[in-house]
Formats: C-alpha cells, structure tokens, sequence
C-alpha cells in the first residue's frame, strides 16, 4: 500500500468517565460529560471544577477532569487527579487503567499487558481496557491481537472516534485494506460529534493513499 498507516492514537475512552444510575449524581457532572462528548473541553472542565468545588470526592468528576487533562495533554495534570482517586480506593479499576494509558509511553508494554489482563475479569465490559490492551499490542507490533482487542471495545463503546482510528491503523498493517478505510471513515465521522485525540488529518490523508 501506498505510505505507511500512521500510529495508533494516544488516549483514554470516556466511557468510565459517565454517570452510572442508580448512583446520585450532581447534576453539573452529568452537563459536563455531555459537554465533553460533544467536544466542548471548556464547558466540561467548568462544570467538573465546579462539581469539585462542593463535592471533593466525587469519582466521576475526577475522571471526567483526568480525561480532559489527558486530551489537553497536560499529563501531570490528569495524573493528579488519578491519584486523589486511588488514594480514596487504590481499587479503582478505571483510576488504574488511566494511569497506564498516561505513561504508556515510560512503561514496559509486556508490563501493562499483564497490568491489564489482570484488571479485565474485574471490568469485562469496559471498553477502555479493551482499548488500553489493543494498544499495548500495538507498541509490540501484534497487530493481529490488537485488532481483536480494539473489535472488543468498539462493541462496547460503538461510537468512539480513537477505538475506530486505532482499529483502522491495526487492520491497515495487517493489509485489511477494505476494513482499514471503513474505519478511517467512521473514525472521522465519529470525530464531528465526540472529542477524539486521534490526528484528523493523517486519517483523511490515509484514505486517499488507500483508495488509490
């Protein structure tokens, strides 16, 4: 194929990060994580801080706050918050699967694989371990396995632009070329309605290598 597929995105699905009934929740948490499905960073970290504000420990604004700092790239930041949360309840299996997606890039991914398989009985429907695993794959270049693990996330999580785009960039290296372009495509149209770390550009950029 024409070019090299680009590298797999760098980020945390927000699927954790949304309020679960029957749970209270503060109302400014729910407009928030509306806010930063709809890729208003500004308005989310707004109604998170304020949620912070009057209830401190309050998990799914912490998560919320630790995902915008991580599309903002601002990972000190966002671990800040992941910590305040394992320090609350060193349990936490979204609080946990965030930190490993922060230092992906310091970390053995050997390591983070095993860290990951280790949660996932825990939390089999989480997309973002699915996601967080296919990326591990990746760094080793088992992209057979990758695919598989991003085809489980996006069953869980249909809709996210980065599970779409790391799929794509793991069929693509496979030679799945159809499959690669369906997924450029959707990561693409994923992008206009949620916030997405994924480079736009290098997705559209790639499609036209492909369909050539």
């Amino acid at each position: 194929t024409p070019a090299d597929p680009p590298p797999a995105a760098r980020s945390l699905p927000d699927a954790p990060v949304r309020p679960r009934p029957p749970e209270r929740v503060h109302p400014q948490v729910e407009a928030a994580y509306a806010a930063l499905r709809a890729n208003d960073l500004e308005s989310a970290r707004a109604g998170y801080l304020e949620a912070l504000a009057e209830e401190p420990v309050s998990r799914d604004a912490r998560l919320g706050m630790a995902a915008i700092e991580m599309y903002a790239r601002r990972f000190a930041h966002a671990e800040a918050h992941l910590h305040r949360l394992l320090s609350a309840n060193p349990a936490d299996t979204h609080a946990q699967a965030a930190l490993i997606a922060l230092r992906a890039e310091e970390v053995d991914p050997r390591w983070a694989e095993t860290q990951l398989k280790t949660l996932l009985p825990g939390d089999p429907e989480s997309a973002a371990l699915h996601f967080l695993l296919g990326n591990q794959y990746a760094r080793q270049h088992r992209w057979a396995e990758a695919r598989e693990a991003y085809l489980r996330a996006q069953q869980r999580d249909p809709d996210h632009p980065d599970i779409a785009f790391n799929l794509a960039v793991a069929c693509d290296r496979l030679g799945r070329t159809g499959e690669a372009r369906d997924q450029y495509a959707r990561a693409l149209g994923a992008a206009d309605r949620r916030t997405a770390a994924f480079p736009a550009d290098a997705a559209q950029r790639r499609l036209v290598d492909l369909a050539r």
